[in-house]
């Protein structure tokens, strides 16, 4: 193994490292600020709606990031950055079009949803979970980076990611009071505000593999498709 391949492995691995602690310590000070401002009623209609939220974005992922993360890197691995540009590509399309149409049709539903806990107040933290719904697109630039073996760079945005999110729902909390709302708010734009940061990064390090992106649709069908399905 060559020292550049060494010092790769230790750098990647040093930055896990760094990464899982800062997220650790972040995510304690989140549940302490939680317990401490926030009353238990209102923390509860955050996680009722946060879960809605995961279960849809099941659906609006359906694995598409699992087979971005493995058919990018086989086809580098392989020589063939044209290929591994043509699966990105065909798979932000398609996951635009899944994430756009699932946040339209929960928009929709946000009035039966709310009638059926017969809660009113979750209806505005519902309509602000839709906006975050319609931003889990842009969470595919993470699944590029760690198909690029951008370790360092993932775990600094992952560690981004974490602090805005703490970071704005202490904002939030004082600005507009310890509710539910702005602990979504603060997830919202926590989590969306860097997931558009690493699709910016995303897309400059696409542009920079060299050849045109050249797959087809029917080749996307019978290889990434089926992947997806299996691990959604």
């Amino acid at each position: 193994m060559s020292s550049a391949a060494i010092k790769e492995i230790g750098s990647g691995s040093f930055w896990g490292l760094v990464s899982t602690i800062a997220i650790k310590i972040l995510a304690l000070f989140y549940l302490l600020f939680q317990a401490r401002f926030f009353d238990p009623a209102e923390i509860g209609l955050f996680q009722l709606v946060f879960s809605i939220v995961a279960l849809i974005t099941l659906f609006t992922d359906a694995g598409i990031s699992d087979a971005i993360v493995r058919y990018v890197a086989y086809y580098l691995g392989k020589g063939k950055p044209e290929l591994a540009k043509g699966v990105y590509k065909y798979s932000l399309f398609l996951f635009a079009l899944l994430s756009f149409g699932i946040a339209v049709i929960f928009f929709l539903m946000i009035p039966i949803i709310t009638e059926f806990y017969n809660n009113p107040a979750l209806l505005p933290i519902l309509y602000i979970a839709a906006v975050y719904v319609l931003l889990t697109f842009f969470n595919k630039g993470f699944a590029f980076i760690v198909a690029l073996k951008k370790v360092k760079l993932n775990a600094k945005l992952n560690i981004f990611q974490q602090f805005l999110k703490v970071f704005l729902t202490v904002v939030f909390a004082f600005w507009l009071g310890a509710t539910a709302e702005a602990l979504m708010l603060a997830v919202l734009f926590g989590l969306g505000i860097s997931w558009i940061i690493g699709f910016f990064y995303s897309l400059k390090s696409y542009q920079k593999i060299p050849k045109k992106p050249k797959y087809s649709w029917s080749l996307f069908k019978s290889q990434v498709l089926p992947f997806s399905i299996v691990v959604a």
